[in-house]
């Protein structure tokens, strides 16, 4: 703001605990901050602050330590040795800590004091701007309020009436209500007496404004409020007419030289309305060839946009087209090698193996697959070959009375179709064969009997559809499931389950 000023004002909060196996000493078992005061230096305005304390017949000197909040910690700021009983200093704004040592008639140190925190805060300039009404009249009714409008007005400022010259004297409001930057005074009319005022307002630290002037008027008599009105009436009526005899010779005066300058004007205003009907025609035909130009423009330039446009993708389009028959015809020279694993529950569909002696939960999460390929023959509708894949399972279920669990590895053949979709980045992958599946380890936990484990082996048919989706070169990942159907053997029924699963693997 223009007119805050740079000062300050020390508001201390101070507690002050002495060395507990140390009786107080007189003299400074009351540590306070004293006063201060504004010292005008060639810079401006300077705040002198003072940190005081009882006198002590019995002490010979003080020596005080003030440091200055830094961060996590304080540093020294003043020491200073001193026979009275204060310490004058200036200080900005920042939390301070200060402490006295206490030594006795024979200069020695009797007991150093506790840190007294104290912070100093930043003093700010009230100014007025403005302020309404400017004057009242003993003889209206109500109290007076007075509503000012400035900056930097702290909420715990002292504001008065007072005559100009009289510091310290005046009539204070009996309310006063601050929002944002306006205050509102509230005064007794009982408390007002006729004369001149300032409206004054001094802030917490000293720093002040006042702005003159505000009149409170005396009451009238009856008769002087009478006499006052009727000259009221009178002045309002003359100024009434002169007003009126003003506009009527202004309207008179306005209507003659309007109509000489008509008369004056009018072979002129005919000339130039025709110049600018002409200029304006010549002017309207002149956009419309410029408009006609920059439509022929436009579409050239659009025709030739399209044609490079045209031109760009037919020939991005030889190009992706050569670097796949390249892809193509170097693949369809080689062999393809496949090599994935990844992840494969098992969902069982039928069979005695899940029924509710058994195992009846809906899935079972453990389970991985591997797979082996060789695609030798590659042509445009695809490629063929066979794939080597193996698989584990782990099941397990809780009855009642015991727990089941049992392992299902499992090795096929399958003959392997894939069927590449354009691009060559994705492709189908369809299997179709035979295997060997394993139950090993089945075995029945009653606690503190169980049956021993049995493992048994079998034929099974298998087929499986998956999705591959090659995302970096030769890598690829593929998510697929997989049908088994393990046939009967004996007592063994015919089981069927399903093994979703995730690969990520690698085609070169």
């Amino acid at each position: 703001m223009a007119n805050r000023k740079g000062c300050f004002i020390l508001t201390l909060f101070l507690m002050c605990h002495f060395l507990g196996a140390q009786e107080p000493a007189p003299g400074v078992s009351n540590l306070q901050f004293g006063d201060f005061f504004i010292e005008q230096t060639g810079d401006g305005r300077r705040f002198i602050q003072r940190l005081s304390w009882p006198r002590d017949p019995a002490v010979l000197r003080y020596e005080v330590l003030l440091e200055e909040a830094r961060g996590t910690g304080y540093r020294e700021l003043q020491r200073k040795s001193t026979e009275e009983n204060f310490l004058e200093v200036s200080l900005h704004p920042g939390t301070y800590r200060y402490r006295l040592g206490v030594y006795n008639l024979l200069n020695r140190l009797t007991y150093t004091t506790e840190w007294i925190s104290f912070e100093v805060l930043k003093a700010i300039q009230p100014a007025i701007r403005s302020f309404t009404p400017r004057e009242f009249f003993l003889d209206d009714e109500g109290p007076l309020d007075i509503t000012i409008t400035g900056e930097n007005i702290a909420g715990e400022a002292e504001t008065m009436l007072r005559s100009p010259g009289r510091a310290g004297q005046g009539i204070r409001p009996l309310s006063s209500e601050l929002r944002g930057n306006t205050l509102r005074l509230t005064f007794n009319k009982e408390q007002l007496a006729p004369g001149s005022y300032e409206v004054y307002i001094r802030n917490p630290g000293g720093l002040e404004d006042s702005r003159r002037t505000f009149t409170i008027h005396p009451q009238k008599t009856p008769a002087e409020r009478e006499q006052e009105e009727r000259q009221r009436q009178e002045e309002r009526q003359r100024q009434e007419e002169q007003r009126r005899q003003e506009e009527q010779r202004r309207q008179e005066e306005q209507r003659r030289q309007e109509e000489q300058r008509r008369l004056e004007e009018q072979p002129q205003r005919q000339e130039e309305q025709r110049r600018q009907q002409e200029e304006q025609r010549r002017q309207q035909e002149e956009q419309r060839r410029q408009q006609e130009e920059q439509r022929q423009q436009e579409e050239q330039r659009q025709q030739e946009e399209q044609r490079q446009q045209e031109e760009r993708r037919l020939l991005e389009e030889q190009r992706q087209r050569e670097k796949l028959e390249r892809i193509v015809l170097a693949r369809s020279k080689r062999p393809d090698f496949i090599v994935s694993a990844g992840y494969a529950p098992l969902l069982p569909l039928y069979g005695n193996l899940f029924q509710d002696d058994t195992f009846t939960s809906p899935f079972f999460p453990l389970g991985a697959a591997i797979r082996i390929g060789l695609l030798p023959l590659k042509r445009n509708w695809g490629y063929v070959g066979v794939e080597l894949g193996a698989s584990w399972n782990y099941l397990k279920d809780e009855k009642e009375k015991y727990t089941i669990t049992v392992q299902t590895p499992e090795a096929q053949l399958d003959l392997l179709y894939q069927l590449w979709l354009p691009k060559h980045t994705m492709a189908f992958n369809i299997r179709l064969g035979a295997g060997m599946t394993v139950l090993t380890n089945l075995f029945y936990d009653y606690g503190e009997a169980s049956d021993p484990p049995l493992t048994a082996l079998y034929l099974s048919l298998h087929a499986g559809l998956s999705f591959q989706l090659h995302v970096i070169g030769p890598f690829f990942i593929e998510p697929g499931v997989d049908f088994t159907h393990v046939l009967s053997i004996g007592d063994f029924s015919p089981q069927g389950y399903l093994r979703p699963a995730l690969n990520v693997g690698w085609q070169f």
